[in-house]
């Protein structure tokens, strides 16, 4: 938890957002993900939750940790028909801000 604690105040800096913690559903689910992608993913994740979080306290249900048993980020763009659709889709999670969903895609 102090990693996750420390890349959502990183996260909230970079994205000038006040998110001020997690729920405690949420902070079990940190605790009992595998983390298959270590550090970097969970940086990832917390980053993620902090741009899609719509309140001050990030809930289970935004931290997307159902594993696939890929190592790939869920928004990485694959082909050109994967692409228009997590566009659209990241689009849609941020409410049509372009430069949100460009950092959700970690795209420029």
């Amino acid at each position: 938890m102090p990693l996750a604690e420390f890349f959502r105040q990183q996260s909230c800096s970079e994205q000038e957002k006040k998110v001020t913690g997690f729920t405690a559903a949420a902070r079990k689910k940190l605790e009992n993900y595998t983390w298959p992608g270590n550090v970097r993913e969970l940086k990832s994740k917390i980053r993620e939750a902090v741009l899609l979080s719509q309140g001050e306290i990030i809930g289970p249900e935004i931290l997307n940790l159902e594993h696939t048993g890929e190592t790939e980020e869920p928004f990485a763009l694959k082909n050109e028909q994967e692409e228009r659709k997590r566009i659209i889709k990241a689009l849609e999670i941020v409410q049509g801000n372009k430069s949100q969903a460009a950092k959700l895609l970690q795209i420029d």
